[in-house]
């Protein structure tokens, strides 16, 4: 009971499971961002408990298979990880949330044997969306810079083929 309740009390999304998957444990706040069209009255085993999640890559470009987890990888690795970034919604304020996930191992004291995975997850949105505003007025300050000079600049892309042009480059092609 006073491990539910300290684990429920955090708003740290935290999920363990056995090495088996044969239990999958969600604190309140994983319980949380469960997709709204869960039925969890319907789960047929404790591994599918986890396809309950909509998880996606942190762009949301992308949705993820639930092999492809944080918590489905640890177990599967059996090795802990730092930084692994996920997108989830969050139906309770209807947002996308960007997820730093780590994944630790619990072994056995004596034998070192993997016994069962854990993740806790660490939202990241605000600092997200901070850098990616950086990252926007840095581009504009780029293209303001090279647009006032009076040389004719452009980037291309690692393949050699040219996908940015300074404004100086349009007076020439319409000469």
């Amino acid at each position: 009971m006073m491990k539910d309740a300290l684990l429920d009390t955090t708003q740290v999304p935290i999920l363990a499971m056995w090495k088996d998957e044969s239990l999958t444990i969600p604190n309140k706040a994983a319980r949380r961002l469960f997709h709204p069209s869960a039925d969890l009255t319907k789960v047929k085993d404790r591994f599918d408990l986890v396809s309950k999640w909509h998880i996606w890559d942190e762009a949301f470009t992308k949705r993820l298979d639930p092999s492809e987890y944080p918590i489905s990888v640890l177990i599967r690795t059996q090795t802990p990880f730092e930084s692994r970034k996920i997108g989830i919604w969050d139906s309770e304020t209807d947002r996308k949330l960007v997820m730093d996930c780590l994944g630790e191992a619990i072994r056995d004291e004596r034998t070192g044997e993997f016994l069962a995975g854990i993740i806790t997850c660490r939202d990241i949105t605000s600092m997200t969306e901070q850098m990616n505003e950086i990252k926007e007025k840095d581009e504009q300050r780029f293209k303001l810079i090279c647009d006032s000079m009076p040389q004719m600049i452009w980037t291309t892309t690692p393949e050699g083929m040219h996908d940015w042009f300074s404004q100086r480059w349009s007076v020439v092609l319409l000469l």
